[in-house]
């Protein structure tokens, strides 16, 4: 009697317990994903990538200006464009970044925190919206999780650059024009569409094009969606108004002085080319429609992706044309068909074949088309099994990519990388703050990008004591924007071999395989910093 008990009281548990699990798998899976975000986008944070790539630290000198004096540090008041180093970059991610320096410091790891949350918090929203286009909890489980493993945003999740926000900003725009209802409208929903849109062309200059052009496609969906002309108008009166004159102050700028907040278009225009920019324009156009599933084709593709992409995209296409919706509805096919057609259109107007910062905001298409395409075969296996064994094998495939790609990102990419990000300036930097009273001068090789942002990051010099005048040394220059040559008693520039003629080295920077990379030299109480490659 006692054993039939107990057999009953575990039946009734284990029937409880997969109650439990039915009702609540999509919150359950959706937490492993997030923390599987969080962690791959972590750990080690402060030293993956190796060193600290000199965009990154103007990026945190400003965002540190501005949270203690309301100016960057070329003394700009709240500039609606960002001075950098001449170029006038898009100015989201440092604001994004105030508050992180402001209360951690300015460090690797307080600057690329803002990014690596921004990323983390794209794998919901890829969540919310994947569901809302199909209906579906797994599908959408399954994109969240693609979009969490996929090197391309493991890697822009990890760095501290301005295009590498534009999917969180791009995203969030997505999911408030899908989620929120045309039916009984308020004016605070339409303006959560509205500050995502301000805030993703705000992102990086692609967007200053795409974001426009992408509001135009959602005016496309909703005649897709047979809204009602009045509503249709007083809703994207509502939207476009209070936008443009929020993003008017980047269009005003460029037009007023496009020599100077142009500048960088200007340089790398396919204009600027002495051939038909008709042709130019369209190869380029092209190019971008190469799958790239792993951002810069390095370390591991996920290629096998492939089949359920172009799937996708059929079937989009098929659902324009199907009086039954299939996987997708109509409105949701155009969407997405109308922003694969548009997100190359501003990388193509300049001179690079796939430059992939450029369009990264279509870069998500990648993941949802591969879901629907998947979601519209698996419809069409007959035998539930084959279609359970396909569906599981694509979550088994991912996961086995997964380990093959953070043993190659976490052990090997640091390495192939450093070069690029600048390793060892932090080492020397901190050398010489701690021997400060050492020297009366010191001159640091201008082989390092734009050394003189560094002192400014490392030594978290207060913003308040700003030397304008030395930080804007680089403006004027008849061959534009130059590197600052002094801060103070730091110099930047060339090092003559001469000139170490009878000094000591006394500190060199070296990595794990004893590769030297920066010496420091003292002549009398002259130092010099000598990268050595």
């Amino acid at each position: 009697m006692q054993f039939s008990r107990a057999t009953t009281l575990k039946s009734f548990e284990n029937k409880a317990a997969l109650t439990f699990l039915k009702e609540n798998y999509a919150f359950i899976f959706m937490f492993m994903n997030l923390s599987l975000a969080l962690f791959l986008r972590l750990y080690n944070l402060s030293t993956v990538p190796a060193g600290l790539n000199n965009d990154e630290a103007v990026n945190g000198v400003d965002a540190f200006a501005i949270a203690h004096t309301l100016r960057d540090h070329h003394g700009n008041f709240l500039p609606p464009m960002l001075e950098s180093y001449g170029d006038w970059a898009s100015p989201a991610l440092t604001y994004l970044t105030v508050p992180f320096v402001w209360l951690l410091g300015l460090s690797e790891f307080s600057v690329r925190l803002p990014v690596a949350l921004a990323g983390v918090a794209s794998v919901f929203l890829m969540y919310l919206l994947v569901k809302n286009f199909t209906a579906r909890k797994d599908l959408a489980l399954l994109a969240s999780f693609l979009l969490s493993i996929m090197p391309w945003h493991i890697i822009s999740s990890r760095w501290a650059i301005p295009p590498n926000i534009v999917c969180f900003f791009l995203l969030l725009l997505l999911a408030a024009f899908c989620l929120v209802p045309d039916t009984q409208p308020r004016l605070w929903k339409y303006g959560l569409i509205t500050l995502a849109a301000v805030l993703a062309t705000y992102s990086y200059p692609t967007q200053k094009m795409f974001i426009p052009m992408l509001l135009g496609a959602f005016c496309l969906v909703d005649l897709a969606k047979k809204l009602p002309w009045k509503q249709l108008i007083q809703k994207y009166l509502i939207i476009g108004v209070p936008y443009l004159l929020l993003v008017s102050p980047i269009y005003l700028l460029t037009l007023l002085d496009p020599g100077k907040y142009n500048f960088r278009f200007s340089a790398v225009s396919i204009f600027s080319l002495k051939s038909n920019p008709v042709l130019e324009f369209s190869s380029r156009y092209i190019s971008y429609f190469e799958l790239d599933f792993n951002f810069g084709k390095g370390i591991v593709a996920y290629n096998f992706l492939a089949v359920f992409y172009y799937a996708g995209i059929v079937f989009c296409i098929y659902s324009l044309f199907s009086q039954k919706p299939f996987i997708i509805p109509k409105p949701v096919s155009v969407l997405l068909l109308a922003w694969l057609f548009i997100y190359p259109i501003a990388a193509s107007l300049t001179i690079d074949y796939y430059y992939n910062t450029r369009v990264i905001h279509g870069f998500p298409l990648l993941i949802i088309f591969s879901v629907i395409g998947l979601a519209a075969l698996l419809n069409l296996v007959k035998k539930r099994v084959i279609a359970v064994c396909l569906y599981a094998g694509v979550w088994a495939i991912a996961a086995v990519y997964l380990l093959n790609f953070s043993n190659l990102y976490f052990n090997y990419y640091p390495e192939i990388t450093a070069q690029g990000f600048q390793y060892g300036v932090r080492d020397y930097q901190e050398y010489l703050l701690e021997n400060d009273s050492k020297f009366s001068s010191v001159k640091v090789d201008t082989r390092t990008n734009s050394p003189y942002i560094y002192y400014l990051f490392y030594s978290e010099k207060d913003p308040r004591q700003y030397n304008y005048a030395e930080n804007n040394s680089g403006r004027g220059s008849a061959s534009g924007w130059q590197p600052v040559s002094k801060l103070g008693k730091y110099n930047f520039d060339t090092i003559a071999p001469e000139e170490l003629a009878g000094a000591t080295e006394i500190y060199a920077v070296k990595d794990k395989a004893d590769f030297t990379w920066y010496k420091v030299y003292a002549k009398d109480s002259t130092w010099y910093v000598v990268r050595q490659f």
